[in-house]
């Protein structure tokens, strides 16, 4: 987690605050983020928080599916069902953050921006957890044929 966010931050605009201190605000975001949609919302609401990978399948259809995870999840008991607990959470996230952003970011826009940013983190997390292990196998088989 701490050298994605890294990344993360390092993409993003600087603007006048230092990296450090975004770096902090962007560790905290992803911090309570996967605590509210990995722990807390799954347990209140009945949901599993795990991604199932699809494996198989066209390199599209396996990278729409990995998007839908963003939005669909399973119930404790197994059946396909919308992903409150992604949507919430990272919601109840966004809103958490305004306790620590600075005034000019706390505003209904900024909190949406969060908001969007982490859905979208966690959509191209689930796109990593699809094909990583692809990309992983690729990796090996070239070292191999060296």
């Amino acid at each position: 987690m701490f050298p994605y966010v890294g990344v993360m931050v390092g993409l993003g605009q600087g603007g006048q605050q230092s990296y450090v201190r975004r770096y902090a605000t962007a560790m905290a975001d992803n911090s309570i983020g996967n605590f509210m949609t990995s722990a807390i919302l799954p347990s209140l609401l009945h949901q599993d928080p795990r991604y199932y990978a699809r494996e198989r399948g066209s390199v599209f259809g396996r990278a729409v599916y990995a998007l839908s995870r963003s939005i669909i999840t399973r119930s404790s008991a197994g059946r396909a069902q919308f992903n409150y607990s992604e949507m919430a959470g990272n919601f109840s996230a966004a809103a958490i953050s305004n306790g620590y952003y600075p005034s000019s970011d706390r505003s209904a826009a900024g909190t949406l921006t969060r908001f969007a940013s982490q859905v979208l983190n966690d959509a191209l997390a689930n796109q990593m957890k699809e094909f990583w292990p692809d990309i992983r196998a690729f990796l090996a088989r070239r070292r191999a044929g060296r």
